[in-house]
């Protein structure tokens, strides 16, 4: 599990590169929570208090897994994270906040189990109006007796203030034989990312994987969700960053 952190930073950088560009401007470490909840109980996590760093650009990674017991399952992320807002105006720098949520799921049990994941980042300004874009693929790998996974809907779920925005593979079905491996996606809404109108996001922006996976199998994915603010607000933002500038000048 601890093996797919060199590939997952890979990917997550090339996805950061196409969202946004430039450096974002550096802050305080950014709040992730995940939510695992499994056949109707409910596990959370922090990875805010475990492995993360600071990227040179300003971004944030967040990297670790589960304990091993106490659970019906193993789980492990390889994150990225920016949540300025409304960063960047000042020195030039791209405005928007993003996440890329990189995650491995293994069902420990024998029985078929139900699955939704949540990961919430909050936000260090609000936006009042936004551009927003993701992306999503995956991989089955399954156990000894060969399996699958489904959804019941959309797999993939974009949120913002812990309300929908868009959802990717939906109604999703994929089965591989024993110790087989099947790929799915990737899908994207958005594109260019992010390009699609959306309203205001005060708090925060998520990630929600939603799945059904047979016992023994494991699901990798990959999912982003990037959000910057439309035009007329970069526009306003940048008129009173440049009205501060010339007061302090004045002064």
């Amino acid at each position: 599990m601890l093996g797919c952190k060199r590939a997952w930073g890979a990917a997550s950088v090339a996805v950061v590169t196409l969202a946004l560009g430039a450096a974002a401007v550096a802050g305080n470490t950014p709040d992730l929570q995940i939510s695992i909840e499994v056949d109707g109980q409910v596990f959370n996590y922090n990875p805010s208090l475990g492995n993360n760093w600071q990227n040179p650009s300003g971004s944030f990674g967040f990297y670790g897994q589960t304990p091993v017991g106490g659970q019906p399952f193993q789980f492990a992320w390889d994150m990225v994270a920016n949540p300025n807002g409304t960063s960047g105006l000042a020195g030039g720098g791209p405005v928007g906040a993003f996440l890329i949520a990189n995650t491995l799921y293994t069902n420990t049990s024998m029985n078929s189990q139900t699955v939704t994941i949540t990961i919430t980042q909050a936000l260090d300004m609000p936006m009042s109006s936004t551009l927003v874009g993701g992306s999503v693929s995956g991989s089955l790998t399954a156990g000894s007796m060969g399996g699958g996974a489904s959804s019941d809907g959309f797999l993939y779920q974009a949120l913002a203030d812990g309300g929908f925005v868009a959802g990717l593979l939906n109604n999703l079905g994929v089965s591989a034989g024993a110790f087989g491996s099947a790929a799915f996606g990737p899908e994207s809404f958005g594109q260019p990312i992010p390009s699609q109108p959306f309203g205001a996001i005060n708090d925060t922006i998520g990630v929600q994987y939603s799945f059904s996976l047979s016992g023994g199998a494991s699901l990798a994915l990959t999912g982003s969700f990037t959000a910057i603010p439309a035009p007329g607000a970069i526009a306003l933002l940048g008129m009173a960053a440049l009205a501060g500038t010339s007061r302090r000048r004045r002064a």
